[in-house]
């Protein structure tokens, strides 16, 4: 239960950090 809701929580953050380094090397 507790992985899967750790899961849940670090994939909207590695999706995040993605789209923050795509804008950043767009800029």
């Amino acid at each position: 239960m507790e992985e899967k809701f750790l899961r849940v929580v670090q994939k909207p953050q590695k999706i995040l950090r993605d789209n923050s380094l795509e804008i950043f090397n767009k800029m």
